[in-house]
């Protein structure tokens, strides 16, 4: 198990979402906010024998405002993501005006 704090200090993210194995037995974890519920994409990455806290996978210049489920394809080099509610939205409920922000 991990640890929020450990995903908050160490990748600057708090809200996982979505789980994937990579083809060399690590974790893949798309997030989907920061640890204020403010939108921040991106994903953290787990070893895949003892569950420990990597890290982010992707540099911090390529972070996507958003993210949730995501689709990869190794032999292609190719990472589809989706982008996600932002998770203070999702806390006080969807309004329609959101999507206007």
């Amino acid at each position: 198990m991990i640890e929020p704090v450990d995903v908050f200090w160490k990748c600057n993210k708090g809200y996982l979402a979505v789980t994937h194995a990579l083809p060399n037995g690590d974790i893949l974890i798309a997030n989907m906010g920061d640890p204020a519920g403010n939108g921040k994409g991106g994903f953290v990455v787990l070893d895949g024998d003892t569950f420990e806290l990597k890290g982010n996978w992707e540099s911090e210049c390529e972070t996507p405002p958003s993210g949730h489920d995501f689709w990869f394809q190794p032999r292609l080099n190719v990472l589809l993501s989706s982008a996600g509610l932002v998770p203070k939205v999702a806390g006080r409920g969807f309004s329609p005006e959101d999507l206007g922000k």
